[in-house]
């Protein structure tokens, strides 16, 4: 399950950021490591532990890279470019991205068997950005497309189709998928009547697109959905604040909140049991890592690793179904990404704490 990462900028703002009073320990925690560069960011976890992500130098450089336990990461190699960035993984450790060109355009990717077969060219457009891989391979993403930006579903070489034509916009279409499930269903943001940009939800293979509407607020954006149909993602309440949304059917979309003295909250990604993990930002603009759980709420994923473990945990990017984490942080001064295992012996669904953040 997929999604978006935090920049390197907004990473290193948080260095010094006193870290918040640990309650008790329920996960262990592994440093990714790079690919010889100064950062590494991870995008996204499956069920066997393997993680999708990328390293990143001083000059942007990107390596995109698959974290395998035992083994460490690959480098997944590229298409000639310096930004080559692994976002998502399916069960079978196939890994979906994107990789430049020497000229610099934005082909797509899906990693396999060792190689990376280019999604790009075959839509049209100019740059293709995926963004989330189910079990089968399809791969959802955007793609540049006659000036407009359109989301897409990709399942072979002769299969990718453009989904903007139904998204229902009366201007033109702009709009970008960032999940898809194992039933072919996509969710996204796209331009809906009134202007503003609303979460979108697909049946199977993107047909019948459904705006999943708002907290009351003008604007939402979906970034992941489950097998159960579930969506996750950031919208606006009446306060005009974003927080983050967990949408169900039969329930509509809830506002999970934010962390203690946040002020925003972005849901970045959700497993197949209703855990959903992303970031939450303070007033004083200091951003923590989250899970989220209908029994404990949202807590802060920083008071529930070893005490002095030398990290900041600013966003978690990915959860599977086992209970393991990733996600970006600062550690020992560097950005760096992490994997959070829960912690032999331990209560992973303890009562929530409360806690006072800086």
């Amino acid at each position: 399950m997929k999604k978006r990462t935090g920049s390197l900028a907004l990473a290193l703002t948080l260095i010094g950021i006193a870290a918040p009073t640990i309650f008790a320990q329920t996960y262990t925690i592994t440093d990714l490591g790079t690919l010889g560069t100064n950062a590494s960011f991870a995008s996204a976890v499956n069920n066997a532990g393997q993680v999708a992500g990328y390293s990143s130098s001083a000059t942007n450089a990107a390596h995109a890279w698959r974290y395998t336990p035992g083994t460490g990461l690959l480098d997944l190699g590229s298409f000639g470019g310096a930004d080559n960035r692994a976002l998502a993984i399916n069960s079978a450790g196939q890994v979906a991205g994107y990789s430049t060109d020497a000229g610099g355009v934005a082909h797509g990717f899906r990693f396999s068997g060792g190689s990376l077969l280019d999604l790009g060219g075959t839509s049209g457009g100019t740059n293709v950005f995926p963004q989330s891989i189910n079990t089968s391979g399809q791969v959802a993403g955007f793609t540049s497309f006659n000036e407009s930006q359109l989301p897409f579903l990709f399942s072979s070489p002769n299969n990718f189709s453009l989904l903007g034509t139904i998204i229902g916009a009366a201007q033109p279409a702009t709009a970008s998928a960032f999940g898809v499930n194992d039933s072919g269903r996509v969710v996204g943001v796209g331009s809906w009547q009134n202007g503003f940009q609303h979460a979108f939800r697909s049946d199977a293979n993107g047909a019948n697109v459904q705006d999943l509407g708002t907290l009351g607020g003008d604007e939402s954006s979906a970034a992941a959905i489950n097998t159960a149909g579930q969506v996750i993602g950031t919208a606006q309440p009446i306060t005009g604040d974003n927080h983050a949304f967990l949408f169900s059917d039969g329930a509509g979309m809830a506002d999970l909140g934010t962390l203690p003295s946040g002020i925003n909250s972005d849901a970045l990604a959700l497993n197949n049991v209703g855990v959903v993990v992303g970031s939450s930002q303070s007033a004083a603009l200091a951003t923590h890592a989250f899970a989220w759980t209908a029994g404990n709420g949202m807590r802060d994923l920083n008071n529930l690793i070893p005490v002095n473990a030398g990290w900041i945990l600013t966003e978690a990017t990915g959860v599977n179904d086992l209970g393991q984490i990733v996600g970006n942080g600062i550690f020992n001064g560097q950005p760096r990404a992490f994997l959070l295992a829960p912690f032999a012996g331990a209560d992973t669904n303890p009562p929530v704490a409360l806690a006072t953040h800086d």
